[in-house]
């Protein structure tokens, strides 16, 4: 495929520009990707897809773009990709040329002899399939795409298959599509975010290992046709729980802002079904990390005030003399203070909170250790080292080290 794997991967890239999803598959692989979503399987009980693949690739010919749309005005296109060992085929879809209207959901209703309650469920189905507005754009990519495998557009030929409009026995319906609810898995689940959250306030890293180490337990049912976006409105759903059980745990609501904003941003540019559980797990370990660094619960509301600050501003001037002057107090008031409530003076406590973050940074990112230490407020490199070994008993390079062993 190295003559044409680039043309592939752009077109890949363009039509999910669009959210339309593509897949290279062999023969065996490509039965069991879900390119309906699971409509079929939740219409059928014995609609068997790999079947019905297993009897279409043995009449697939080569040089020809065959083209699909079935009884749910969905649309599919897939190609046979020379040059292939093990043998390869270009598939994309579902994507509809409608924008379906209530006039479609009661045509499907009454063509497949669904009951009423099922134009909702069609309802939601469709809001997940991407709607292509132009349909000649979409023809133009995909034949450029098998005109440039194919060697030119006298090379192939295109046939429209009726693989997917298989008539689905009503005999054999699924009644329940949204199954009831289950109260023992639902009660299990609260009760698994619930420590979670506790978790997370307190700021315990070992409190949290069994949901970063974990099988994910109390992870949502999907709700959603597609994995991903599944996946993503899940993740949005822990953001939230994760901030609140860090807010409960006494951060400031500014710095969590810009921490739930980043993940948001994220989530949201997640490519792929991979990234989730990564994802995941890092942000349970960086809002603990961030309790556990940054908390001010249980100091006074001056006091609350300057460790917020602190906390927001570890690269600016933290010295007795600055902070006396942004809160309008007097160094002797803010010294007295700070010993008397933390029980560190301020030259202690803000050494030590660069060096904690310097810790959430060592084990949530890949940056060098001169730019982390320039991100705590600290330029020389000898100072940082020597600070940081004062409180961890080891240099950062050491830490770091001992963090990619476990």
């Amino acid at each position: 495929m190295a003559d044409y794997d680039s043309i592939i991967s752009f077109t890949r890239k363009l039509l999910k520009n669009s959210n339309i999803d593509t897949y290279l598959a062999d023969q065996d692989s490509i039965a069991t990707l879900d390119l309906d979503y699971g409509l079929r399987k939740k219409l059928a009980a014995n609609y068997n897809q790999a079947a019905v693949f297993h009897d279409f690739l043995k009449i697939c010919q080569d040089r020809i773009l065959y083209c699909f749309e079935d009884q749910f005005f969905c649309r599919h296109f897939l190609m046979k990709l020379p040059d292939t060992s093990p043998q390869l085929y270009l598939i994309g879809g579902p994507y509809t040329f409608y924008k379906m209207n209530d006039s479609h959901f009661l045509k499907l209703q009454q063509n497949l002899h669904l009951p009423k309650e099922y134009q909702n469920y069609f309802k939601q189905y469709y809001s997940c399939i991407p709607y292509v507005e132009r349909e000649d754009f979409l023809q133009a990519v995909v034949f450029t795409l098998a005109s440039e495998i194919y060697g030119g557009t006298d090379e192939f030929s295109v046939c429209t298959s009726d693989i997917f409009r298989d008539e689905i026995n009503r005999d054999y319906y699924v009644n329940s599509i949204i199954k009831p609810d289950n109260r023992e898995l639902i009660e299990h689940r609260y009760q698994l975010e619930n420590q979670l959250m506790q978790a997370v306030s307190l700021g315990s890293l070992e409190d949290i290992q069994p949901f970063i180490t974990g099988e994910d337990p109390f992870r949502l049912e999907q709700r959603n046709y597609s994995l991903l976006r599944n996946n993503k409105n899940y993740l949005i759903v822990l953001n939230t729980l994760l901030r609140k059980a860090a807010e409960t745990g006494g951060v400031p609501p500014l710095y969590l802002d810009d921490l739930s904003s980043q993940y948001a941003r994220e989530i949201e540019q997640m490519a792929d079904q991979d990234s989730y559980r990564r994802l995941s797990r890092e942000m349970i370990r960086k809002y603990t990390l961030t309790v556990k660094s940054h908390s001010v619960k249980g100091y006074s509301p001056i006091l609350q005030k300057v460790l917020a600050y602190i906390n927001m501003s570890l690269t600016e001037d933290l010295s007795l003399r600055a902070l006396s002057e942004r809160f309008s107090i007097s160094p002797t008031y803010l010294s007295a203070t700070f010993k008397k409530e933390t029980g560190n003076t301020l030259t202690e406590y803000v050494n030590k909170k660069r060096v904690e973050h310097s810790i959430l940074l060592l084990n949530t990112t890949n940056l060098r250790i001169q730019t982390i230490a320039s991100s705590c407020g600290i330029d020389d490199i000898n100072y940082f080292t020597r600070l940081f070994k004062k409180y961890m008993g080891q240099t950062p390079s050491a830490y770091r080290a001992m963090i990619l062993r476990h």
